[in-house]
């Protein structure tokens, strides 16, 4: 199996796929080897770009940071975890600018309605409707929490140490703009596990590539493993083999070295 991470390795930074990974993927479904995706992204937007391409398996992959795994098409992992004791931690930072979704049920719900919101409402799945600030919503469960600060003036640092401190995720940050927290002890190396096991193999038997310093777990537990050119530089250090191209020019480079395909 090829465990890839989408964005900033599979991905171009225009968020596309080129047609010649599209075609190596094609070409890797004619063999025995499983190619699948491990992301942060949720379930749509992973289909969006990859269903045509799914191979006789169908869907199977790993998405929301390994909070969801899917296998033929079926959800057969969906961890939540409640949002209930972070409430007045989320209020305080709503009202300090700061973005902040509950993503659940493959819908990314805004809790109150931005321009980045307007902006993406026809893209994603549930920015067209924000949950709001009622009571009810603090019973809900999620598979992530998404927080987003739109000025990048280091709030978001100090909303991460709250999160910390009260526990019980697992917290995934992307520099000062953006975050995604997963339920406790949630990662894509725990989806990549579930989804082996499931398809019986053994983590010897897998590929991971990838390019930031979520992707380092499974490149550090995987048989294999490739970082993109592109990557920052604690992956490469995680890796065997560093591509010398990049984005999915890295990928195909990567999946070439280990003779997965000719």
């Amino acid at each position: 199996m090829i465990a890839c991470d989408m964005d900033g390795t599979l991905l171009e930074s225009d968020g596309t796929v080129k047609a010649t990974v599209l075609e190596i993927i094609d070409e890797l479904i004619k063999t025995d080897i499983v190619f699948t995706v491990a992301s942060g992204r949720m379930p749509h937007r992973i289909d969006r770009l990859l269903l045509p391409h799914s191979g006789p398996k169908g869907k199977c992959y790993v998405a929301n940071n390994g909070a969801t795994v899917i296998l033929n098409g079926n959800i057969i992992l969906n961890r939540t975890f409640p949002v209930r004791p972070y409430r007045n931690l989320i209020l305080e930072f709503l009202e300090k600018g700061l973005e902040i979704d509950f993503d659940f049920n493959d819908e990314y719900r805004p809790l109150i309605c931005t321009e980045r919101t307007k902006r993406h409402s026809t893209h994603f799945h549930g920015y067209d409707h924000p949950l709001g600030l009622g009571e009810n919503i603090w019973n809900l469960d999620v598979n992530k929490i998404s927080a987003t600060d739109p000025i990048n003036d280091g709030k978001l640092l100090n909303f991460l140490e709250g999160m910390r401190e009260i526990g019980g995720c697992t917290i995934y940050g992307y520099g000062i703009h953006a975050t995604e927290i997963a339920p406790e002890n949630c990662s894509k190396m725990t989806g990549i596990k579930y989804l082996a096991e499931h398809l019986g193999l053994d983590l010897s038997e897998i590929l991971a590539i990838g390019d930031h310093t979520n992707d380092i777990e499974m490149l550090t537990n995987c048989g294999y493993s490739a970082c993109v050119a592109n990557a920052v530089e604690e992956t490469k250090v995680a890796s065997q083999f560093i591509c010398s191209a990049s984005y999915g020019d890295g990928v195909i480079e990567a999946i070439k070295h280990y003779g997965c395909i000719s």
